[in-house]
């Protein structure tokens, strides 16, 4: 055959295959053309319920499948849920996105993103763009006030008071992240804070817990680290305290991030008091009682809050006292030696021992000796407890005060007379072993709690609302 007529016969051979191909593909992607059209979608909070998601469709009879996925700012684990089909004759499907269980609570305030997955019947999926709201508590008209990384929302006329908490998040971040930490601006998370104004107010956005049990309860803050967020019950004379306790807990998240559930009760509540800007007495004197009556308990027994009130409390005084010790005595560097150590996974007495020669048993001996508190007189490093002491008869107690020796305490009001408001004890915390999705004070595996308060009786003579804080 000649050269140019074959040359030819394969130029027209090539020409009809392209076109051939060409309408093979139109024909494919005619046939994989998804059948339903996403038109719109929208999100609205219903809180404390959930998410009321919504979509419009064209072609909503060929809808099989339809899933929202939704992502918290600060959370690694995407949710997601299966909205019902469309009902015959409407395109508007939609979903309540229940938000009042364990595993799935949101706290209001929360910056969400979501999107939808739409599949037809022959198997093609529609996925529509994210969107972004703010999962707040529509009950009130929300403001917003920004300094810095952090995100402060509140309502009514309280913007003075949002300001203040804006500025002891930021006194906090200077003086503990960066000062204490050693953490970078890069290695700070975002914070959003909600402030409500009263506790009435704050009560329905607490989680997990019955409204009999929280009427009993006073929380004044509670640190989410998985979602970056805070809750402050802000009509509190110690807001500045309230705030800068929680953004340590926040901050200490970011410094040791999942790892951070390797750090003890006494440590955790000890730092977060420590950079507490306006701390109070109450924990000192609690842990004043228990060095009077013999029952502070070892390091070794307080990596979980104990399950008896008082010696909750006193948890914060002790930790307070031992953290202080560690640092003024020791400076920062050796402290965050610890941190590293324990950011590279160790345990908690490796790391004690990287920094500071000794481990938890060794820590304890020295801050008793420092504070003149009775010493050890079993090897307390399994964590088993000390002999009990006998409890002295108490008529009334004594507290040590700053001003003086020695404070009496208040009697037993006489019968008919009303209790005097207790102390408040400040704030909640976030520290736990903890998977995705929170922890808390009994550091079990997810957000569960612990009761936040009881009236303690003590001889007759004394009563206190010991309150627990929260952590999750």
């Amino acid at each position: 055959m000649h050269w140019s007529r074959f040359a030819f016969l394969v130029g027209v051979m090539l020409v009809i295959g392209a076109l051939a191909g060409g309408s093979w593909r139109s024909v494919a992607q005619a046939q994989s053309a998804p059948a339903v059209q996403v038109t719109d979608s929208s999100a609205e909070s219903k809180f404390p319920s959930g998410m009321q998601f919504k979509l419009k469709l064209n072609g909503a009879a060929a809808v099989k499948e339809i899933t929202v996925r939704v992502s918290v700012m600060g959370a690694r684990v995407q949710q997601y849920g299966t909205m019902p089909l469309p009902q015959s004759g409407s395109n508007e499907p939609q979903l309540l996105f229940r938000t009042d269980t364990g595993d799935r609570y949101i706290p209001p305030g929360s910056l969400v993103t979501y999107f939808f997955e739409v599949r037809d019947m022959a198997g093609n999926i529609t996925t529509t763009k994210p969107k972004q709201f703010i999962y707040d508590d529509p009950r009130f008209t929300w403001q917003e006030l920004k300094k810095g990384n952090t995100t402060i929302r509140f309502y009514g006329p309280v913007q003075r008071r949002a300001e203040t908490v804006a500025d002891a998040i930021q006194i906090t971040i200077d003086k503990i992240g960066k000062g204490l930490f050693g953490l970078t601006d890069a290695q700070i998370s975002p914070v959003r804070i909600t402030m409500y104004n009263s506790w009435h107010d704050e009560l329905s956005a607490l989680p997990f817990e019955s409204n009999a049990k929280n009427r009993e309860l006073d929380v004044e803050g509670v640190t989410f680290s998985q979602f970056k967020m805070i809750l402050l019950h802000a009509d509190v004379p110690n807001v500045r305290g309230v705030a800068s306790h929680e953004m340590t807990h926040f901050l200490l998240g970011d410094a040791l991030g999942q790892l951070v559930g390797l750090v003890p009760a006494w440590m955790n509540e000890g730092l977060a008091e420590y950079g507490n800007l306006e701390p109070g007495q109450q924990y000192e004197q609690f842990l004043a009682l228990a060095i009077a009556r013999g029952t502070l308990k070892p390091l070794t027994s307080l990596t979980v809050m104990p399950g008896v009130a008082l010696d909750a409390i006193t948890v914060y005084g002790q930790g307070h006292s031992v953290m202080d010790y560690l640092i003024s005595t020791y400076g920062t560097d050796k402290f965050r030696l610890m941190l590293q150590t324990i950011r590279q996974g160790q345990s908690i007495d490796t790391s004690l021992r990287a920094a500071y020669g000794v481990d938890r048993f060794g820590l304890d001996q020295q801050w008793r000796a420092q504070i003149g508190a009775p010493a050890l007189q079993t090897d307390a490093r399994s964590g088993a407890l000390p002999p009990s002491a006998p409890r002295p008869t108490v008529e009334p107690f004594q507290l040590p005060n700053p001003s003086s020796p020695s404070t009496t305490a208040p009697s037993s009001p006489p019968a008919g007379t009303p209790a005097s408001t207790p102390p408040a004890v400040p704030t909640a915390s976030d520290e736990a072993p903890r998977r995705e999705g929170g922890g808390a004070c009994m550091r079990a595996d997810g957000p569960v709690t612990l009761d936040l308060g009881m009236w303690l009786g003590l001889g007759g003579a004394l009563a206190f609302v010991a309150v627990k804080r929260k952590r999750f």
